[in-house]
Parts: C-alpha cells; structure tokens; sequence
C-alpha cells in the first residue's frame, strides 16, 4: 500500500509538472504570436497544476505557480480589468508563502503593490491608492543594493511618477514632496558613471 500511495503521489507530482510546463508553453507562444487565448489556457494549464502543487508539500512550486497565474492575468487585466482581482488574488497567495528567498518574495512583493496601485488608479480609490503607494515605499529600500542600480533608479522613478499623480488628484502636498525625494534618488543613480552602461 505504501508503494501504491508513493506511485499515486508521484503520478500526481509529474502530472502537475507537465501542467506547469504546457502553461509556460501556452504563455511563451502567446507572447510570441499574440494569440489572445493562449494565455488564458495558460492560467488553466497552471490552475490545474495549482490543485495538485499544495503549499504544505513543495511550497517553492506552490508559490512559483500562483505567481505564473498572477503575472499572466495581471497582463490579461491590461485588456479585460475584470482579471486585476484574480491577479491580485493570485499574487497574494504567492507573497504569503513562508520560506521565499529574498529575491523571490520582492519580485512577487513588486509586482503585487503595482498590480494594487493599479487597480486602486483605475478604480479611483485614493485609499485604495495611498495603501499601495506606502506598500510600494516600504518595499524600496529592501532592494537597494540587491537589484543593479538602474533597474532600482527606474523603479524609483515608477513610485515618484505614481505619487506625482496621486498628489494630483488627491491634492496632498506630503506626496509632492516624496514624489521629489525619490525622483532625486532615481536620478542620483542614473547619473553616476557606473550606472551608465555604453
């Protein structure tokens, strides 16, 4: 019985690897061909493996598949906004798995506060958005130092940009002022010699 539980197991383990991988390929052709329903049966392809892929068993591939499923419906969402929910969704059960490195739960933390910043914009959530934008403060400093220079200068100017806007429409003068402290962080990266690549 224990040979047949640990084959059962295994089947399921290769069935939920296969599924992870047509999704990947389902993703990869529909970025290359532009086939609008290839990343759909991407998520499903994914969702499958997801039933079978649990946090408590292999927690790194449980956390790696919800953020396949968030990155691709967060792209979905550019055309149909009705998926931002899922995505988020997604990229939250993804961020709330324990023993992450710290390059993987900053990479699923980003793309999680851009997706809620989006959202809260769209949507017209000035909480919603003030909530995302001290997420996306928060996360900064966590990856100074671990992403090269320019991508944390861009990424600097992203949240500047996004508090500019804020302070425009929600007319809060502190946001004016961070807006510009990290515009001047973006920009003291950009221009040191080693930042610039030739």
């Amino acid at each position: 019985d224990a040979i047949e539980l640990f084959s059962q197991k295994r089947l399921m383990d290769d069935w939920a690897a296969a599924q992870i991988k047509l999704g990947d390929a389902f993703e990869a052709r529909g970025r290359l061909t532009g086939a609008h329903d290839d990343p759909v049966q991407a998520v499903a392809a994914w969702r499958a493996a997801a039933g079978i892929v649990t946090r408590e068993r292999l927690p790194i591939l449980f956390a790696e598949t919800h953020y396949k499923i968030g990155r691709s419906l967060l792209d979905q969402a550019e055309v149909d906004p009705s998926r931002y929910d899922a995505a988020i969704g997604a990229l939250r059960i993804a961020a709330s798995v324990p023993g992450l490195s710290g390059d993987v739960r900053n990479k699923i933390t980003v793309d999680l506060v851009r997706a809620e910043l989006r959202v809260a914009r769209t949507r017209g959530d000035q909480t919603a958005e003030r909530q995302a934008l001290d997420a996306f403060r928060d996360v900064l400093p966590q990856l100074e130092g671990v992403l090269e220079p320019m991508t944390w200068a861009r990424m600097q100017h992203e949240y500047a940009s996004a508090l500019w806007r804020h302070a425009a429409t929600a007319g809060e003068l502190a946001s004016l002022s961070a807006a510009a402290q990290a515009m001047m962080a973006a920009l003291s990266v950009s221009m040191k010699p080693s930042s610039v690549r030739s």
